[in-house]
Formats: structure tokens, sequence, C-alpha cells
């Protein structure tokens, strides 16, 4: 994560990606940070959210699937989900890299969101395969 350099048109594509997302499913909140929880960025109503922690959480129950997975003998699982009372979190892999965490309540349903989040995905991974591009480009050129 740290060796990505995103210019300002990759961050508009990104936050662009996340709102679309956003709207299109009705959550609450959307997110896509690095493996290590650095936040990269963030859509929806962020009141009463504490993001830092949130992204720290998240990434360790992630770490915590992926170790499950390989105890019941599958490589990784690309998402998680939790199911709440009054809110839901589905968090999945962008790339090998970045996570999209999603908060979203009764709202909004669940197949629509894991659906949108893959599509989501695959946009955000377009964007950051151009920035790993230019960054291992420029780093090679100093």
């Amino acid at each position: 994560m740290h060796d990505l350099i995103l210019e300002q048109e990759d961050a508009t594509l990104i936050d662009q990606c996340l709102s679309r997302y956003v709207e299109d499913t009705g959550v609450r909140v959307a997110l896509v940070m690095g493996r290590d929880g650095h936040l990269l960025s963030k859509q929806g109503d962020m009141r009463d959210i504490d993001i830092e922690s949130l992204c720290a959480l998240a990434v360790g129950a992630f770490a915590s699937s992926e170790a499950l997975a390989r105890m019941s003998g599958e490589e990784n699982f690309n998402s998680i989900y939790h199911q709440g009372v009054r809110s839901n979190v589905f968090v999945s892999l962008v790339g090998d890299s970045h996570l999209l965490l999603t908060v979203f309540d009764y709202n909004a349903s669940a197949p629509l969101v894991r659906l949108q989040a893959k599509v989501t995905s695959e946009a955000i991974i377009n964007v950051l395969e151009r920035a790993y591009t230019r960054t291992r480009a420029a780093r090679a050129g100093a």
C-alpha cells in the first residue's frame, strides 16, 4: 500500500466508483482501504462512525477469515459477511492488496450489495493497476 502513488485523477475515479456504489445499493457507508487498514476512500453517512477503528477491526476480521480459510482447505475467502439486527457489514477483497468495507441496514438488499461490490471492486482494481504500473515505472526511472 505504501508503495502506491495515487494521482488526483486516480483518487477521484475511486471516489466516483464508491459514490456510485453507495447510490446504486443504498448502503450507509463504503470504504476502500489497504490490507494494512490505511483508508484510501470513503463515501456515505459517516456520522457516529469511528472510521479508523472500523478499518482496523475490518482488517483484523479479514485476516482471521483468511486463517479460517486455510484451516478449512481453502486458499482464502474473498469476502466476509456479518449480519446484525440493525446493521450488516460486508468486507470483500479488492485485488490482492485492498479491501472494500460496506455497512448497510434493511434499506439495502444483501444480494445486491454483494453483486455491486464485485462490480465496484473490478472498477477500482483497474484504477489501482494503472497506479501501480505508474509507480513501478517511476521507481525504475529514479
